[in-house]
């Protein structure tokens, strides 16, 4: 089981990397996106900064404060990933 998880995260997390990518070229609101994302965690109780083999094992998604310091980078960098 615990292999079957591991495939399907590797081929989910970096689409869900480029889904973040895409969203923020799309909309150019690197701060909003990260003030949205900030919110929902807070909202849901969500784990910002889950340790590293829970986010391997558990997570389908990137963890949120890597999520959110990409869109703070995307705002400071002018638009660039």
């Amino acid at each position: 089981m615990i292999r079957s998880c591991r495939e399907y995260l590797v081929n989910v997390t970096p689409r869900e990397n480029l889904a973040d990518i895409f969203a923020l070229r799309i909309t150019g609101y690197g701060e909003a996106y990260a003030s949205a994302l900030t919110r929902l965690s807070n909202q849901n109780l969500a784990e910002v900064d889950p340790e590293p083999w829970v986010e391997f094992f558990l997570h389908s998604h990137p963890a949120l404060n890597k999520r959110i310091q990409r869109a703070e980078d995307y705002r400071v960098s002018g638009g660039k990933i």
